[in-house]
């Protein structure tokens, strides 16, 4: 009997008490994570809700209707022009225009390089154009002008000023079908339009034609004589400074010269109607 007095209850009994009121305790604790998950949940529900709501009423709202547009930095194309490329009306409210795409659009114009749209609270939209420059006028078959990076970018039409550089050497199927190679041969005259703008000796004023070619690279035609100025490929600085220094002699024999050759390093090569020789400058 003694000994069954001192027996201890068995020890799984322990076990089990322990481990429900540990099993316990994690259900306690997963119910208060799933419970504050709930409401973070439901609160971001809402918040989100009322944002799209929020956002809905400031984009349908009538105080926000486009009622000024503003155009800048334009001097060939109208504003009127400008506004009726961009697709705006004042039905639009200003918060649901596209912007980039409004700008795309009116970059659509010959014209118009770059055009930068902005907002502004609560019924205006600016719109601030970069109107393209000719430098030079191509001719493809039809006339077009060329800007300063060599881009081809309108037809002409009768009301177009015609006073700029001609390039030729280059028809519309090889610019299609080579463009890359046409753009080389282009920007290589655009160059050396440049080049000559800053002179003043042989100036752009004494040039009728800027001949391209993939092999031969640029030739000058002059104004006087028609006489062609072999440029090649680069180097038009150089080769414009040795021509200057014998042009003055050479102006009032334009007419009687067949050639000017500036591709020989240090030298010019002057081919007369008869004969041939050549002036070391």
């Amino acid at each position: 009997m003694s000994d069954l007095k001192h027996t201890k209850p068995p020890k799984i009994k322990a076990n089990r008490r322990q481990r429900q009121k540990r099993d316990g305790i994690a259900w306690r604790k997963l119910f208060h994570v799933a419970l504050r998950y709930t409401v973070l949940v439901s609160i971001g529900g809402m918040l989100l809700v009322g944002g799209i709501v929020a956002v809905e009423m400031v984009a349908t709202a009538q105080c926000f209707r486009v009622q000024d547009v503003l155009v800048s930095n334009n001097q060939r194309v109208d504003e009127e022009t400008i506004i009726a490329c961009s697709g705006m009306t004042e039905e639009q409210n200003i918060f649901a225009i596209d912007l980039a795409a409004v700008g795309a659009k009116i970059e659509e114009h010959p014209w118009i390089a770059v055009a930068q749209v902005t907002r502004h609270f609560p019924h205006e939209v600016k719109i601030n154009v970069k109107e393209r420059q000719p430098l030079a006028i191509i001719n493809l078959g039809y006339l077009y002008y060329v800007d300063a990076g060599g881009e081809v970018f309108k037809v002409l039409d009768q009301d177009d000023v015609l006073d700029y550089p001609v390039i030729t050497g280059i028809d519309r199927d090889f610019l299609l079908n080579n463009p890359h190679e046409a753009e080389q041969m282009i920007a290589s005259a655009i160059r050396l339009v440049r080049a000559l703008v800053q002179r003043d000796v042989f100036t752009l004023d004494d040039v009728s034609e800027f001949r391209v070619s993939g092999e031969r690279g640029v030739e000058l035609y002059t104004l006087v004589g028609g006489v062609p100025i072999k440029m090649g490929h680069d180097g038009y600085d150089e080769k414009l400074d040795r021509l200057e220094r014998v042009f003055d002699r050479l102006r009032t024999r334009l007419t009687g010269l067949r050639s000017i050759d500036l591709n020989v390093a240090d030298r010019v090569i002057v081919k007369v109607a008869k004969s041939s020789g050549q002036v070391n400058s």
